[in-house]
C-alpha cells in the first residue's frame, strides 16, 4: 500500500468521492467533478474504466430505470458514450495529480485492470458488486498484489465467500486456475485469513438505482 494511503488509513477515515460515469463523456465535466471532490475534502476520486465491446453486446436490453428515460440510445450506445479513452484517462490522472487528489477507477474487464495498474500504478483496486462473480477478474486483480475494495451489492453470502477464496488464491501467487477442491481447502489456512484481513475490505452497497430521495 502506498505510504500516503497507509498513513491516511491509520489516522482517519479515507474518503473516496464517487465520480463513476457522471462525467457523461465530457472531459471538462470530469475536471469539475475532481474540483468538487477536492473542495469537499475527499482523499480520492473514483471513476469507471471499461471497454464497451468487452462489456455488452449491441442488442443488450436496458434495465427498468434506464427504459423510463426518454433517451432512445441503446444500452451499448449509452455505455460507448461514457467510455473513457486512453487520452481521457491520462488527462484525468494528470489533473488529479495537479489537484493533489488520488485517482482511482473501477475496472470492469481484464484489459482495463491491466491498463490501470501498469500505466498509472493505481495503488488499490475497487471491484464493482456486479463483478463479484467474475472469477477471472478477481483472480487477476489479486495477482497484482494490490489492496482490494470489494463491493457486495446484492450478492449472497455464498457468493461473497467464494469470491474471497478466489482472491486468496490469487494473492498466494498461484499461477494455475484453482480447482473447487483447492478453493474449499484454502480457507482453513491461517496465512490465507491474515492476507485477506490485511488486503481486502468488504463494502456493503445498496444496489438501488436511482437512489431514493
Amino acid at each position: 500500500m502506498q505510504p500516503y494511503i497507509e498513513k491516511t488509513l491509520r489516522h482517519k477515515v479515507f474518503i473516496i468521492a464517487e465520480a463513476g460515469v457522471n462525467h457523461n463523456g465530457s472531459l471538462s465535466m470530469a475536471f469539475k467533478l475532481i474540483d468538487a471532490a477536492k473542495t469537499a475534502g475527499a482523499d480520492a476520486i473514483k471513476f469507471q474504466s471499461f471497454y464497451t465491446d468487452d462489456l455488452v453486446v449491441p442488442e443488450a436490453p436496458k434495465v427498468l430505470y434506464q427504459r423510463k428515460k426518454e433517451s432512445s440510445l441503446t444500452q451499448y450506445e449509452m455505455l460507448k458514450r461514457l467510455e473513457l479513452t486512453a487520452s481521457m484517462h491520462e488527462k484525468i490522472v494528470n489533473y488529479c495529480n495537479k489537484r493533489n487528489i488520488l485517482f482511482l477507477s473501477t475496472p470492469f474487464d481484464i484489459k482495463s485492470l491491466s491498463y490501470l495498474v501498469q500505466k498509472f500504478k493505481m495503488p488499490l483496486i475497487k471491484v464493482a458488486s456486479g463483478e463479484l462473480t467474475h472469477d477471472h477478474l478477481l483472480l487477476c486483480a489479486a495477482r497484482t498484489q494490490k489492496p482490494m475494495l470489494l463491493s457486495t451489492g446484492m450478492s449472497t453470502l455464498k457468493e461473497i465467500k467464494r469470491a474471497l477464496k478466489i482472491i486468496a488464491f490469487g494473492y498466494l501467487k498461484a499461477k494455475k486456475i484453482p480447482t473447487l477442491k483447492q478453493l474449499k481447502k484454502i480457507y482453513s489456512k491461517s496465512k490465507v485469513r491474515k492476507i485477506l484481513e490485511e488486503k481486502v475490505v468488504l463494502l456493503h452497497c445498496v444496489s438501488e438505482y436511482p437512489a431514493r430521495s
